[in-house]
């Protein structure tokens, strides 16, 4: 067995990567005996035809980022960098149109497509940079997917799952997407083959439209030499062969005609056609082929191309963004989605017909059928849903109210906004506990060291005293490690935020007004959490001696709880205490706002419950220090408040937010 026998027999089960190196050796035979690979692929009409208008098909549709609203509706989210990125500009190098079209151009020559994920420091996602075709491979490492990428100087770069955006066609082990020119080889091959028949054809005739008869031989050398010149002169080249040839000697001419396998080039060629069609999964006409199209049936098709064609590449999309882009918090309610409505629509007057039927029927509004059909919306009355007087509910006769209330339409956009504010502070809650990690991380060394020193079990010293000075030196400046470790965060939350409330107050918080804010935030913010440190370590010395436990085990216990579990429990309580303090100083400075109201989300505690919908002046409080607040669920429990609260959260785990009145 020689070594081409042995690549291509391999070839099969190799990696992408090695595919390209087994292509480079021995060519993937085609059994029409063409080497096809993906670039003389790319040669053939047909399969540039259909891949060209899928993958202009994915970067022309728009694109957007949809949050869910209510139970069955969505909203588009602008506000998220996403949006711009997948949806304007993945990198300052191109387009989203271009991205797109390349991805998918990979996808259907190569199998697969990658593109890196480029992050910042709070690991968000700020560019998406397409990798080169073919060079990357994927391997399996205990149950981790790694990208093996080889750069163009040869290295090779590993990038783990989380580093690339991929997606991929058919794939018979659902992580790498097979080779589409090697699985169609033949298909393809025998285009290649038949193009090049023909081309050869034209340009050396080996097949003349007549013979030359003539009795006896040629026995002077110049003679034949001449004549076999003259023929090859008159019927040798493509546009010559209907030329005339001078006869001598007695010569005859005898006509011959094509044969049957040359009468059947066009028919097979056209096949061929068919063929490529058939497996991209494209109608005929859209690669040229217009033999069966009809002016009744091109239209139904173009249909079947959406539904049928693009539907499956866009669903595969849809589900890549949606797992790889987004957050798992995120994935909660956020999506995105191709618009393809307005492909699928008909001619005009039979949108002109279904619009009126959605309207008069009130599953459309005016604003529902000028997005559909690309245009503005209106501002004043388009989101109205009408409906026939005569209509009521079955079960409730008591007639529907036909408009809303304008108040009541403002409250709904209030309620989004501030909904907007709560899904970003959930977004916030990982890199707000890396930062708390590394802040809890370094406390839990440094103070573990002095409970040992103070604490010894051998021999037995207990020096509460020296314990207590310790922890008075070390927390006057333990603020300064908390600033370091998340201070950027919390200027880049708070730079965030600030921009969201322009849409509530219409004029954003100055500069220095964003200083003054952040640096009582952060008094405030270090007292308390170096009082609630300093003052539990202290408790539990006291409580320790007076039971005659050991101490420094006692103190050991606490700070281990706390390396495990406080970050976590910071992240959730300080991304909702950041977004709504500043929300609440907002409103307070903006001059457009007189009150504030508290919202809830979902599913809410009995206490919030009892806060929904609460009504205070601005930078007022909702409740004082030492007040007790009912339950909703009229048991009788109470919970005390234990500090002034001018805005959510409530406790622990309270994800309530502020909207203006």
């Amino acid at each position: 067995m020689g070594i081409k026998d042995f690549l291509s027999k391999r070839a099969k089960k190799v990696t992408q990567s090695e595919g390209e190196i087994i292509r480079i050796l021995s060519g993937e035979m085609s059994q029409a005996g063409i080497q096809v690979d993906q670039d003389n692929a790319f040669q053939v009409t047909a399969v540039k035809s259909a891949v060209s208008r899928i993958s202009e098909f994915v970067a022309t549709l728009p694109l957007k980022l949809y949050r869910k609203a209510g139970e069955k509706g969505k909203e588009e989210v602008t506000d998220h960098p996403l949006s711009r990125i997948v949806s304007k500009q993945p990198n300052p190098m191109m387009t989203s149109y271009v991205w797109r079209e390349t991805a998918e151009l990979q996808c259907l020559l190569y199998g697969n497509h990658m593109s890196q994920l480029v992050r910042d420091r709070l690991g968000r996602i700020i560019q998406i940079v397409p990798l080169s075709a073919g060079q990357t491979h994927i391997k399996d490492a205990d149950g981790k997917i790694m990208f093996h990428y080889q750069k163009p100087d040869g290295g090779v770069r590993v990038f783990s799952q989380e580093e690339i955006f991929h997606i991929q066609w058919f794939s018979f082990n659902a992580i790498q997407g097979e080779d589409p020119i090697y699985q169609a080889r033949d298909a393809f091959g025998l285009s290649l083959g038949l193009e090049k028949y023909a081309s050869d054809y034209l340009a050396n005739e080996a097949s003349p439209s007549g013979i030359l008869q003539m009795k006896g031989t040629l026995r002077n050398e110049e003679a034949r030499r001449r004549l076999k010149e003259d023929w090859r002169q008159k019927q040798g080249r493509w546009g010559r062969k209907n030329g005339v040839a001078v006869l001598e000697q007695g010569m005859e001419w005898q006509s011959i005609a094509n044969t049957p396998r040359e009468s059947q080039l066009v028919e097979e060629r056209k096949y061929q056609v068919a063929e490529v069609a058939r497996w991209f999964n494209i109608p005929a006409h859209l690669v040229g082929d217009l033999e069966h199209a009809t002016f009744s049936n091109v239209e139904e098709q173009t249909r079947e191309f959406v539904l049928y064609t693009m539907m499956p590449w866009l669903v595969r999309w849809e589900q890549a963004m949606d797992t790889q882009l987004l957050t798992q918090a995120e994935q909660q309610d956020m999506f995105f989605k191709f618009s393809v409505q307005a492909l699928l629509r008909g001619d005009a007057k039979s949108r002109a017909e279904y619009y009126a039927s959605g309207k008069q029927w009130g599953w459309l509004s005016s604003n529902d059928i000028r997005q559909l059909e690309d245009m503005n919306q209106l501002d004043e009355g388009g989101n109205i849903y009408l409906q026939p007087l005569n209509m009521v509910d079955v079960e409730n006769p008591e007639p529907a109210p036909v408009v809303q209330e304008r108040q009541e339409e403002r409250q709904t956009r209030e309620d989004r906004e501030a909904r907007k504010r709560q899904q970003f502070a959930f977004s916030m809650q990982d890199a707000f506990a890396d930062a708390w990690r590394r802040v809890v991380k370094a406390e839990v060394q440094d103070v573990s060291k002095a409970v040992r020193n103070n604490f010894k079990t051998k021999p037995i010293v207990r020096d509460a005293n020296a314990f207590e000075r310790f922890m008075d030196n070390y927390y006057s400046t333990h603020g300064r490690v908390i600033r370091e470790r998340t201070g950027s965060l919390y200027q880049a939350l708070f730079s965030y935020v600030r921009e969201m409330l322009i849409d509530d107050t219409g004029v954003p918080l100055t500069d220095d007004e964003v200083r003054k804010f952040t640096e009582e935030y952060f008094t405030n913010l270090i007292y308390d959490y170096n009082s609630s440190s300093q003052g539990q370590l202290l408790s539990l010395v006291r409580d320790a001696e007076i039971a005659d436990k050991d101490v420094q085990q006692v103190l050991l216990e606490r700070l281990s709880q706390w390396e495990e579990r406080r970050p976590s429990k910071l992240a959730k309580m300080e991304t909702f205490q950041a977004v709504n303090a500043l929300t609440a100083t907002t409103f307070a400075v903006a001059g457009t706002i007189s009150a504030v109201r508290w919202v809830t989300f979902g599913k809410t505690c009995p206490y919030c419950s009892t806060m929904r919908n609460k009504r205070i002046p601005v930078n007022t409080q909702f409740a004082g220090d030492g007040e007790e607040i009912q339950s909703a669920d009229n048991d009788g429990k109470v919970m005390r408040v234990y500090r002034r609260m001018k805005h959510p959260p409530l406790h622990r785990g309270c994800d309530c937010g502020l909207a203006p009145v």
